[in-house]
């Protein structure tokens, strides 16, 4: 799963312990292509060892990850701070990494992601639940919650496609089987005259 680093851990031991991962995240980032479509341009916030933005890249897609463990060609960034990446993606992914940043960078967290999804672009999102176990969850919140804070930077919540990826990521076999239930999928509502 892509997350940010914990504070106690250097940046290769993070990365060490996010390796094993690294597979079934592929087989993640893949089923959502094959049930969303493949983008032309794609951003993944909180990236970690940068294994599914290594994919888009390989399927042609101009793709990149940001993670404060991000190794080039993907970029660091911390992601309680702002972040502008100069540029708009159209799909965007943030994957179980909102549960470790501190509530008091939550708003900030939503921005940047706004921020960077195009126009009509489609963003994917997953966060631990309320008394989902994992470490450095410090920042639980229910779905509804979420989607009321995207809902306010112009991300509308695509319940259909949110079943559709729900009932995709349930056939990958993979040891992260809570993000089925943590997924949402959203797109970004056009304002006439405003780019991104």
């Amino acid at each position: 799963m892509a997350t940010t680093r914990k504070k106690d851990l250097t940046a290769k031991e993070w990365r060490e312990q996010l390796e094993p991962f690294d597979s079934w995240n592929r087989r993640l980032i893949l089923a959502t292509f094959g049930v969303l479509g493949i983008p032309p341009s794609y951003l993944d916030v909180g990236s970690g060892t940068g294994a599914m933005a290594a994919i888009g890249r390989a399927l042609g897609i101009d793709a990149l990850g940001v993670d404060m463990i991000a190794q080039a060609p993907d970029k660091y960034y911390d992601l309680n701070g702002p972040m502008k990446l100069g540029k708009v993606y159209e799909f965007v992914t943030c994957i179980e990494v909102a549960e470790h940043i501190p509530m008091v960078h939550t708003k900030i967290l939503c921005g940047n992601i706004a921020r960077h999804v195009a126009n009509n672009g489609l963003f994917v999102f997953t966060a631990a639940a309320p008394g989902q176990a994992g470490d450095g969850h410090v920042n639980l919140k229910p779905a509804h919650e979420w989607r009321e804070l995207f809902h306010e930077r112009r991300l509308h919540y695509r319940e259909d496609l949110t079943i559709r990826l729900k009932m995709a990521w349930q056939l990958v076999p993979m040891p992260m089987m809570w993000l089925p239930g943590n997924v949402q999928v959203f797109n970004k509502i056009p304002v006439e005259g405003h780019e991104g």
